[in-house]
This record gives C-alpha cells, structure tokens and sequence, in this order.
C-alpha cells in the first residue's frame, strides 16, 4: 500500500491485538479522526478474521462483504502497523481505519432554509448548490474574533436575532450622558450616529439592519436566520438618513471613528461593510479608506446597481484602487450574474449571492431584497469568519484568501476578476503551507486581433497570492517572453498585491 511504503512493515500478524468493541476518544490518522479500536477489511474469498491471529469479529456485512476487527492502536503509528498487518497476512483485500464522520452543522433557526446563498437546495427553483457552503464550512468554524463595522443606515441593536450580537463599547458607561472613553461621542455604546454627531446608531431605514444580520444574526437560537457567523460583533456607524441618503463628509467621520476606536481604544476592528456608494471620485474618502488598510482593516464594498462595467464607469468606493478594498458583485440563486450589478474583470473581485436574500428587518421583523449591498455582507462575514480561522494572516492574506478559494463560473468569465463566487468553506480549509496554483489570464489556445495589445494577469496563490516573485510569460509561437511585474506601474493596478501583469 504506497501510502505506508515508507514505513518499517511487521513481520507477524499476531501482533494484531484484540480491542474492546465500544467506543473510545477518536485519534487522528493522516488529519483524520479515525476510531483507535476498529478497522473495516475486506477478506480475499475463503479468508476471514479467523484467519487473524488475535483478531476479534466485531461485525460483518455480507452485501457489501465488509468485516468490521477490534483492535487495540491508541496512536497513528499503532494504527498504521496493524493495517500494514493486515496487508502483510496477504489475506485481505483491503484494510483501512473507521474514519468518524459528522451531519453537516446546520443552524435550529425556522427560516435558515429560505436562506439560498449560505445553502441552496434548489429551492424556488434554484440551481442546487449554487451557494457559499456554510454548513460545510460550520463545520469548521461558526464564530468569529474581533468586530465587523457596518457603515451603513444604523443598525436595530435590540433585534432579537441581532443583540447578542451587537458590539458593545467596554469604556462607555450606557445612558449616563457622558463621554466616559473620551472619543468625542457621548454613550456610543454600539457605535455612532455620524450625521446628528450622537452615540445612538439605531436605524430608521432598513438597510444596515439588513447588511448586519447576513453578517452576524445570531446562530442556532432558534429564532429567525443565522448569519454567515453565528457569533461575533457587528459595531454600527450611522451615516445614511431615513431614506438610504448620505455624504461623503459623514462617511468619512465613520472612518475616522473606526480608525479612532482601534489606534486610540484597543477595539479590534478587522472588516468594514459598505453596501453603498455614488458620486465622483474623492480623495479625502480614499485617504480615509487607506488609513484604515493601513491600520489592518479590510473594506468590503458593493459594486453597484446599474449593469455596467466599473472598469470603464467606476462606481466609488468599490472603485478606488486601494489594496484593501475588495469589491463585490450580485450573483443570483442560479449562480448567474444579476442583470442589475455592475461587473469589471479588473475593478471587481468577486460575486457572492445578492439577490432575494432574507435577513432581519428593523422591528424583530425580516424581509427578502436583492442588490449588490446584499452581496457584499456575505463576503465581509466571511473574511471575519476566514480571519479567525487563519490568525496568523494579514489583511491581504484575508482578501487573497478568499479571492483565490472562490467556486470558477462560466458565467462569470471576463466579468470579474476572479471569475468566480464566494466558497466560504474553501476559504476556511485552504492550506496556507500547500502547493502554489498558478492561474492566468489567457488561457491555452487564446486568440486576439494581431494589431491589439492583450494585458496578461498571472497569480501564485496557495490561501494567500505569492508576493515578491518573479513571473515571465513564455510563448510557443516565437514572440518575446514578457516579464510580469506586481510594481503598480500599468498595466500593473495595485503594487505587491500577488497580481503580475505584463502587456503581450
């Protein structure tokens, strides 16, 4: 068995030693857990466990011709030479460990199964499992460490499927009128409201709410939807009115206050949600936006409503060409792109579930709308979720992460850059020690018009992108090899982001 080749083999197979037939904590084998007193084998014909010096007959299966051996292996290596054993008796087919297994978690909460972009079933129609594989990735990890912000319309911090929740600020002291932190906001107890200049970020809208709960509603409480994590923290800043209306000065109070509450206050911000955007391009908001990459925080942003290519019309802040920004388009429960969201294969990362999506509503209450702005929560749920099952990364290892462990569509190709939708549960159980994947943008076989310049993309990624390497693109019908660079310099978008790009 090439699999233990390597391994000293034993000479006699009474070392096969008898095992009680309960159970017992569970070993790993190989990243496994396995039981460490049963084996399954399969005798050749005329063999059986008789034939096993010490072997004990816990059960066989005549269908399947399947023998289930009580053994006594409370290590992996024990395990490994009592299977080796077995194949060395000559007498067995195959040999292997009983491996334990587990129902894929699923959250007690009535309404998760409307819930299509965490798990579609097909259902109304849908295209089955076009979805971002929560339950298998619940299985790896449900709650997560540090905050998410929701810069947004506010938040319903007394919604039953969102309270426990909500972030609370450790420095203030609630409903005393005083600023007992000194950060300049008086009782900014689950964050501020940037256009009144108040502590009260509680929503008269919906959409923050709604944002929030796709996030982080609470999991497993039988009560409403679940979020992407069933436990974390959701701080909120208020800056859109009533009517989903804002200003890039009160945006940019958010963003001062977040970066505030972690440079001066200790709060360990790690994602900001910003399902919102408009207006022309500017520099005090990127600036704003940078500060916070600078201080280690993700910005995930929505593409967009209008159907068109942000490449060529950017829509801000997805837009702004800033490393710690990840821009999200709407695909919908047919795993197609939504007629309504904006794309760009350079400017926009990723797709993740955005239409008819079902979250909590101000009032205990919970709606179904679509847009870009439902997207984005997805992805900004599960960077908290991926941040906390790899803690070693940054926030660039975050966002590679999850750009380079999306589900590929065909639908998706030359739309985003990616070219796929968000898969949480890859994003979780990716080896960020395992073998680099090279990707390109051109694939084998590629035509182009011979007078037009073709901008070639190439990525390293194993979790993360490969920085600081050195890619040069080789080409079978005699043209010059061209040197891919990850300089900023154009063709070039951001630099030592793991993108290298060259011009054919």
């Amino acid at each position: 068995m090439k699999t233990f080749s390597s391994l000293v083999r034993m000479t006699s197979v009474s070392l096969l030693l008898m095992g009680a037939s309960g159970s017992a904590q569970a070993i790993t084998f190989d990243g496994a857990e396995v039981s460490p007193n049963r084996v399954l084998v399969k005798f050749l014909p005329a063999a059986s466990a008789s034939d096993l010096t010490g072997a004990t007959e816990l059960a066989h299966f005549d269908a399947v011709g399947v023998t289930v051996l009580g053994v006594s292996a409370p290590t992996e290596e024990a395990l490994k030479s009592v299977i080796l054993a077995i194949y060395d008796s000559g007498l067995a087919e195959y040999a292997e460990p009983d491996y334990q297994v587990s129902a894929d978690l699923t959250p007690s909460d009535p309404r998760f199964g409307e819930q299509w972009g965490l798990h579609n079933t097909g259902q109304l129609g849908g295209t089955l499992d076009a979805d971002i594989d929560a339950p298998e990735a619940w299985d790896v990890r449900t709650a997560s460490l540090g905050v998410a912000v929701v810069i947004d319309t506010g938040i319903d911090y007394n919604h039953v499927d969102l309270a426990a929740n909500v972030w609370v600020n450790p420095g203030e002291i609630p409903a005393n009128g005083l600023d007992d932190d000194g950060n300049g906001y008086v009782d900014d107890v689950h964050g501020i409201n940037a256009i009144t200049g108040s502590g009260d970020p509680l929503d008269d809208n919906f959409h923050g709410t709604h944002v929030s709960g796709t996030i982080g509603a609470v999991g497993d409480n039988a009560s409403g939807v679940t979020g992407v994590n069933w436990s974390t923290q959701i701080m909120a800043c208020k800056f859109l009115d009533s009517n989903g209306n804002g200003f890039t000065s009160d945006a940019i109070e958010c963003l001062n206050y977040v970066a505030t509450m972690k440079l001066n206050h200790g709060v360990d911000i790690r994602v900001t949600n910003n399902s919102w955007g408009g207006g022309g391009f500017s520099q005090a908001l990127s600036d704003a936006i940078e500060l916070t990459g600078d201080l280690g925080i993700l910005f995930v942003a929505s593409a967009g409503n209008f159907g068109t290519n942000n490449d060529l019309l950017p829509h801000y802040p997805a837009s702004y060409a800033l490393s710690n920004i990840i821009a999200v388009a709407n695909t919908n429960r047919f795993d197609q792109l939504s007629g309504t969201s904006s794309f760009g294969p350079i400017s926009v990362d990723l797709s993740a579930p955005g239409s008819s999506i079902l979250s909590t509503f101000p009032g205990n209450a919970y709606n179904t709308i679509s847009g870009t702005s439902m997207a984005t929560p997805h992805v900004a749920g599960a960077a908290m979720l991926t941040w906390t099952q790899h803690p070693t990364f940054d926030l660039l290892d975050v966002k590679e992460t999850i750009e380079s462990t999306v589900d590929p569509l065909a639908s998706l190709s030359g739309l985003v850059a990616t070219e796929g939708r968000l898969n949480l549960f890859n994003a979780l159980t990716c080896d960020p020690g395992g073998v680099l994947q090279l990707t390109t943008s051109l694939a084998d076989g590629f035509e182009v018009i011979t007078t037009q310049a073709v901008v070639l993309t190439a990525q390293l990624a194993s979790c993360a992108f490969a920085r600081g390497a050195v890619v040069d693109a080789f080409f079978d019908n005699g043209n010059p090899d061209v040197a891919l660079l990850d300089n900023g310099v154009d063709p070039d978008q951001v630099a030592n982001d793991g993108t290298y790009s060259g011009t054919w």
